[in-house]
């Protein structure tokens, strides 16, 4: 066997352009490509941003994909045309939109752009008069502006601006729209209207002050009004802001799928030619599976918002009518023919492809028969064979002008002659044991045994040996037929006449021919051994000689029946999991009865235990089956972990019980981390397929707060406030140097006074599970007195600009040296105090953690 490599599918091709540009895209690794838009060259041009999926096919007819999407970026918008009357003096404030990137395009030289990121950059030191060319670009797309710069430097301020529609974005046409122009100042000057198309060069359109447009096509449309005035011994010129039009394509929508389809099946519509789509049943999506024939319209939107509307309906064909002729049932050992009609090809279940078949056996035959349209129809039917009557063994008469033959049929049935030299007498036409006299002559008589359907033929050969006297040679019929065996009994013959002749006994199984039978069988009385299953005759010859001629006479054949035993079975899945049924199913016979008195083949168990079915046949034969159902224990599902954390904090929930774990939260592990109160549920599944589920949910207890550490200058006489958050109470930590009040245990605000002594006391806010520690250094400055210590300033105490060098003039107090070295003391004391605060704090988290 060779195994192939897939091909390598790749799509090259630029990925990024701007509205209303293309690219093409060029799909290799393959000899064969096609594209979910339905091309199937390697090279195809695509303008919009659907995701284009190829499937690309080696010589090998192995097939790979690969996938790329267009990104389609707008143009940005670089403002209107701007004018500057002065190039050696005039500044321009451009109008750009959005983010980008100025450049310097063409003009007569080079200006400055103040800030080439600024959308309303400034630009300056034009080196000429003329007209300057800058792009705006976001990175991908970019605007051009038009700066004209003029070199009347002398020329008036000026007043030009015209006013636009209120929406310049539309689709298809603009129609004819005018645009007003104020009056301009000063007066005296000309109007022209300049026109520019998608960025080319302008042509003048109109000299009035306002301008009418008339309908406009697809495409960017720019208008600017200049005016012209002669001021001050030259010409001036004043360009007005810029109005932008934008016309839009409007989308040509389709629908691809099937047209024709069969009642029953179903089809997938699928909408081209726009970003977004709409269907008249609200499905938004560009693909659609119908399975009728009402009438669908999409609503096809591009980019630019603009839509078009197609509809497509599906014709729906009505699949065939099958239908099967031909014989119900037949007799055992005949064929019949089956008849397909209703449609143009038919399909067997045998694989037969014409409309006819020969069937023989009871198999249940299907069909499935497809019309011009390629709809299809299923239709079964099922032979009904039926057995074959038992006319008996064939018999023997010896005198035709005498002898009377007893027949030994089986079951219901009419006799009727169907061949011989003659008619004899038939005594009772529905007796399957009737007697038959009245030959006319020696010879062959065939008799039919008819059930109403079937036939059985048998032959009586009548001999001409009339010259013996008329005998009695009779056995008793003990009309026998049982099941399984037949127990070895004694056949009973009368005491045959004339007297002094001889017994001999014949056997015949199963309709075949007579021969003597086994054991001892010369005998008035036959003992007949145990019999197996099937259909037992016995005939008595009696011979005597009567005047030296040898007399036979027949005794009337007897026929034991014994029936098979039906073979009993249950199938059916004997292991099940606690809480699951599943089906026994009995079969073997017509009759079923289980031994908790149910009578169907079928049986749904879910109780662990023995079952056993009594099968009954069609001839009254039973056989008992029987099957064990094994109900398997689910797995004890435990979930082991913290049933509460803090705020913030983590924990571990542990699954136990079976070999497979699946999370409602989506791990299949046994162990997951849970930081939330959400309930979680494990499904365990044990080695056995069965499976359990537990619950367990984590109490997420809010983090207490305990607010800031806070500092005490003396421990006799001072105090502070807490602010804690939320609810809690005060605990005060052993450690502490000593023992101090808190005004309420159970305020978060409570008042913190009474320290016995200086030093670091932590106090602990708990809400009973969660805590927060916080430290108040407290210190012994308790007996300094009160001091001024303040500076005078100078005699000016305002300045403008600049305030001058100048001296304190007094300060009230000198530091003593014994009081600069007790602030250094108490500085460097704070210090180590807050350093102590901080290692305990470590510490106490440590150990809450």
């Amino acid at each position: 066997m060779t195994v192939n490599p897939l091909p390598n599918a790749t799509i090259e091709g630029i990925t990024d352009v701007c509205t209303g540009e293309s690219s093409i895209f060029t799909a290799t690794g393959g000899t064969s490509y096609l594209w979910s838009s339905l091309e199937n060259t390697d090279i195809i041009t695509v303008s919009d941003n659907i995701t284009r999926t190829v499937t690309v096919t080696d010589v090998n007819n192995c097939a790979s994909t690969a996938q790329q999407t267009l990104t389609i970026h707008s143009f940005p918008n670089a403002g209107d045309i701007q004018l500057a009357n002065c190039f050696s003096k005039d500044s321009v404030t451009m109008n750009a939109t959005g983010s980008g990137t100025w450049r310097f395009v063409s003009g007569p030289g080079s200006p400055t752009i103040m800030d080439i990121n600024q959308s309303n950059t400034v630009v300056t030191n034009f080196p000429a008069a003329g007209k300057y060319i800058l792009g705006w670009s976001n990175g991908y797309c970019e605007s051009l502006a038009e700066i004209n710069v003029g070199d009347l430097c002398d020329c008036p301020s000026g007043i030009n601006s015209v006013s636009g529609p209120a929406n310049t974005s539309v689709c298809v046409v603009f129609p004819s729209e005018t645009l007003s122009g104020v009056l301009t100042a000063p007066l005296g000057g000309t109007y022209q209207w300049f026109y520019y198309k998608d960025n080319g060069t302008g042509s003048i359109v109109g000299t009035n002050q306002d301008y009418t447009t008339g309908d406009l096509d697809l495409g960017n449309h720019k208008y600017q009004r200049v005016y012209r005035l002669i001021a001050n011994n030259q010409t001036c010129v004043y360009n007005s802001n810029t109005i932008n039009i934008d016309v839009h394509p409007e989308p040509i929508a389709s629908i691809t799928g099937d047209n024709v389809i069969c009642r029953g099946s179903s089809t997938v519509l699928t909408a081209q030619g726009g970003a977004q789509y709409l269907w008249s049943s609200s499905e938004p999506n560009q693909s659609i599976t119908v399975n009728d024939d009402i009438e669908r319209t999409v609503t096809v939107t591009n980019v630019f918002g603009c839509s078009d509307e197609v509809s497509f309906s599906v014709t729906l064909n009505e699949n065939p009518v099958a239908v099967i002729s031909g014989p119900d049932a037949t007799c055992f050992g005949s064929s019949v023919t089956f008849t397909a009609s209703g449609g143009d090809q038919y399909l067997w279940s045998n694989g037969a492809t014409t409309n006819e078949i020969t069937v023989s056996d009871d198999t249940q035959r299907s069909v499935t028969v497809t019309d011009a349209n390629g709809c299809t129809s299923v239709v079964s039917k099922t032979l009904t064979i039926l057995p074959l009557p038992d006319a008996g063994n064939d018999r023997v008469a010896n005198c035709f002008s005498s002898s009377i033959v007893t027949m030994n049929a089986f079951g219901s049935g009419t006799w009727s002659l169907l061949s011989g030299p003659g008619t004899p007498t038939i005594s009772d036409i529905t007796n399957p044991n009737t007697t038959v006299s009245g030959f006319p002559s020696s010879g062959t008589y065939v008799l039919v045994w008819n059930d109403g359907f079937c036939e059985d033929a048998v032959s009586i050969i009548v001999n001409e040996n009339c010259d013996c006297p008329d005998g009695d040679n009779r056995i008793n019929d003990p009309n026998v037929n049982v099941c399984k065996i037949f127990t070895s009994s004694v056949l009973e013959g009368n005491d045959a006449s004339p007297a002094g002749g001889t017994y001999s006994w014949e056997y015949a199984l199963n309709s075949g021919a007579f021969a003597a039978a086994p054991g001892i069988n010369n005998t008035e009385d036959y003992i007949t051994g145990d019999l197996g299953p099937g259909t037992h005759s016995f005939v008595r010859k009696y011979s005597v000689t009567i005047d030296n001629k040898e007399c036979s006479y027949e005794s009337n054949i007897i026929a034991l029946r014994v029936n098979n035993e039906p073979v009993a079975d249950i199938t059916g899945n004997n292991l099940v999991c606690t809480g699951i049924s599943t089906e026994f199913i009995a079969s073997g016979g017509d009759l079923y009865l289980w031994n908790d008195g149910s009578t169907n083949p079928n049986l749904l168990v879910s109780v662990a235990g023995d079952y056993f079915v009594t099968v009954t046949d069609a001839n009254a034969c039973t056989a008992t089956a029987g099957r064990t159902l094994t109900v398997l224990d689910n797995p004890v599902v435990t979930i082991s972990g913290d049933d509460r954390i803090c705020e913030g904090g983590t924990a571990t929930f542990t699954a136990s019980g079976g070999n497979e774990y699946v999370w409602s939260s989506g791990e299949k592990t046994p162990e997951i981390t849970v930081t939330d109160d959400s309930e979680r549920t494990v499904t365990v599944t044990d080695n056995n397929g069965c499976s359990a589920t537990a619950s367990k949910t984590l109490i997420v207890t809010e983090q207490p707060l305990a607010g800031p550490d806070l500092l005490v200058n003396c421990y006799s006489r001072d105090q502070v406030e807490l602010s804690a958050s939320g609810i809690g109470t005060w605990i005060t930590d052993p450690s502490n140097v000593g023992v101090l009040n808190i005004s309420d245990i159970n305020a978060p605000n409570a008042t913190v006074s009474g320290f016995s002594a200086p030093g670091t006391y932590n106090l602990i806010w708990t809400n009973g599970f969660c805590d927060d520690i916080m430290t108040i250094v407290v210190l012994d400055n308790c007996d300094c007195p009160n001091q001024d210590n303040s500076l005078n300033p100078g005699q000016e105490d305002t300045a403008c600009d600049t305030y001058p060098s100048t001296h304190c003039l007094e300060m009230k107090h000198h530091l003593q040296a014994d009081s600069t070295v007790g602030n250094t003391i108490l500085i460097i004391q704070v210090m180590v105090l807050l350093r102590v605060h901080l290692l305990k704090r470590i510490t106490l988290l440590q150990f809450l953690v």
